[in-house]
């Protein structure tokens, strides 16, 4: 017969079986879960590779922050007109003036090269084609809602009898239904308010558990789930709604009741149709769930613009024709920023130019025959750090700085150079890039070009050989027949300081 401790070791190790394959089945199970959520949900895991881009993007957009102070740029935050580089807004004399008014999608939030924004697109297409007698001035605030952009901009008398437009286009985005009124608590914004430094620390404080932690490090498409749930009951407390304001979801019941629609519509709607100047309303639609958008609002906002008899143009159609078989992903600016890329950038201002053909041809003025001649000059007009200290020194030559300062730079992620980023007014053909250096060592040149499928730049780099070289000078072959969007500089400074570059192009 057995004794007692054995019966005992037997069923201790019976428990140890069946808890081991509990927990392999717990782990099997989540495994799935996590799965199916980074599926269904469209998250993305949160790797390095993820880490370094979005790093990358709060580094560009801190430094175009930081230009838009300098004299270079000349940027008037009190009428938040975006002037890039020295672009100056004068008389416009017999010229036909369009003004576009958006929010970040106007701004140039996390695009390191701001050509390549739409309305910019909008110009290079328009000159192409021969119209030279427009012009397109922008102006607009990352997270301007319609009525932001009603109220601040085009309702400011002094401001618009300076631009003195011809034509008003209003770039909405589904999220631009939002009233952001600081003041009025009903309408306040929810966890949207949070920074991320501080929403993370709310989260820590109310959340902090050892599972919670095991999931965000193992699996964290499911600990965004459970997360997301935790933080559900967290919004309907009503001391939570007098601190922060209301959640996503209880907003957007907000949203689409009838006294906020009066609202939009007493705000920005009616004000909009008793201008003597056209304005003309075009949805830049996207199906991102990023900054709370909903195509739902876009529907509202264009009933009411027909109720009012303002000219507008739904592209939502035209959208799910082009890019019927293609992910939103693929679209973005890149995989850790839900704002649109170069190719739907370039998908806005193809559809703006046409509409603006057929429908205001009294604005565009006669074609030319030929592209304008401006569209051939090489000129450096945005650039990425902030720091660089650009001067044009004559035609097709300029001094930068390489900065010391590498926590500024932009980043390769495969290999992790580090590099400035010059990026040109119009695509022109370059054939040779000489650079004169001091106190640094250059490592490579690259350079984007321009591409008529994907939009105004192509995504991949171009990296260039060397043709001759010198003590303090270098000779780079730009071996393509396609015009150049940008030069990138990889360098090495030798000495704890900037290193001088004097840059030509042939």
């Amino acid at each position: 017969m057995e004794n007692k401790y054995e019966i005992f070791i037997k069923i201790g190790i019976k428990i140890i079986i069946r808890l081991v394959i509990c927990i392999m089945i717990l782990i099997i199970v989540c495994i799935i879960l996590n799965y199916m959520v980074i599926k269904n949900k469209g998250s993305v895991y949160y790797n390095d590779e993820l880490d370094f881009i979005d790093n990358l993007n709060k580094i560009v957009n801190s430094s175009n922050i930081e230009k838009l102070k300098t004299e270079f740029w000349d940027y008037d935050s009190d009428d938040y007109t975006i002037k890039i580089a020295d672009e100056k807004v004068n008389t416009k004399e017999n010229k036909k003036r369009i003004l576009v008014v958006g929010d970040s999608f106007v701004w140039g939030y996390s695009q390191d090269n701001l050509n390549s924004l739409w309305w910019r697109q909008l110009e290079y297409i328009l000159k192409k084609n021969g119209y030279e007698n427009v012009e397109i001035i922008a102006a607009g605030m990352n997270g301007f809602s319609i009525v932001d952009e009603t109220e601040k901009i085009i309702l400011d008398e002094e401001y618009m009898k300076k631009i003195d437009p011809d034509l008003v286009i209003i770039g909405f985005v589904s999220n631009d239904w939002e009233i952001n009124d600081k003041e009025d608590e009903y309408y306040k914004n929810g966890i949207e308010e949070f920074d991320d430094e501080e929403r993370e620390k709310y989260i820590e404080s109310h959340f902090n558990n050892k599972i919670l932690n095991i999931l965000k490090e193992k699996f964290n498409g499911l600990y965004k789930l459970v997360l997301e749930q935790l933080m559900e009951k967290e919004y309907s407390k009503e001391e939570f709604k007098k601190k922060y304001g209301y959640s996503n979801k209880q907003k957007e019941i907000l949203y689409n009741t009838e006294e906020y629609l009066k609202r939009i519509e007493k705000r920005a709607i009616i004000p909009l149709s008793n201008l003597k100047i056209p304005v003309l309303v075009t949805n830049l639609h996207y199906e991102s769930k990023a900054g709370g958008c909903n195509i739902g609002f876009k529907d509202k906002l264009f009933d009411l613009l027909k109720k009012h008899g303002i000219e507008n143009y739904d592209l939502e159609n035209l959208y799910k024709k082009e890019f019927k078989n293609t992910e939103y992903r693929e679209l973005m600016v890149n995989i850790a920023d839900y704002h649109p890329g170069v190719r739907l950038m370039n998908f806005y201002a193809k559809n703006v130019y046409k509409y603006l053909t057929e429908n205001h041809s009294d604005i565009l003025g006669k074609k030319k025959n030929k592209e304008s001649t401006s569209l051939s000059e090489f000129e450096i007009n945005d650039y990425q750090p902030s720091n660089v200290n650009l001067r044009k020194i004559e035609d097709k030559e300029y001094t930068l700085y390489f900065p010391r300062d590498y926590t500024k730079l932009l980043q390769y992620y495969d290999t992790k150079w580090s590099y400035i980023k010059l990026n040109l007014r119009y695509p022109v053909n370059i054939e040779k890039i000489e650079l004169k250096v001091d106190s640094c060592n250059i490592i490579s040149v690259k350079v984007n070009v321009y591409d008529e499928e994907l939009g105004y730049e192509a995504e991949d780099d171009i990296e260039l050989d060397i043709e001759s070289m010198e003590e303090n000078k270098r000779v780079y072959d730009v071996k393509t027949d396609k015009k150049i969007t940008s030069i990138k500089i990889s360098a090495d400074s030798l000495k704890e300081q900037n290193c001088p570059i004097l840059l030509k192009v042939k």
